[in-house]
């Protein structure tokens, strides 16, 4: 499996829909915000990641991070 495979089941597992185009992994995120005047707001952005610390950025996750207690790494990382 190569970095990009391992990058996109990283995502997919977060429940994120992504996909491989090429030489990065698009992962596509919308969003419901709530407006000032009680409307409601959708956005919706598409990232283009090539590396699985960009992933977790674009995620909010921390597991491209060595955890604090442990100093265990994500074993998806390289």
């Amino acid at each position: 499996m190569d970095a990009l495979e391992r990058i996109k089941r990283h995502v997919d597992e977060m429940g994120v829909g992504c996909v491989v185009v090429g030489d990065h992994v698009a992962i596509y995120q919308a969003r419901i915000t709530r407006a000032a005047d009680g409307a409601l707001q959708r956005s919706e952005t598409v990232q283009r990641v090539r590396t699985m610390q960009e992933a977790c950025g674009v995620l909010g996750c921390d597991c491209s991070e060595p955890h604090h207690l442990d100093g265990v790494q994500c074993p998806l990382i390289e």
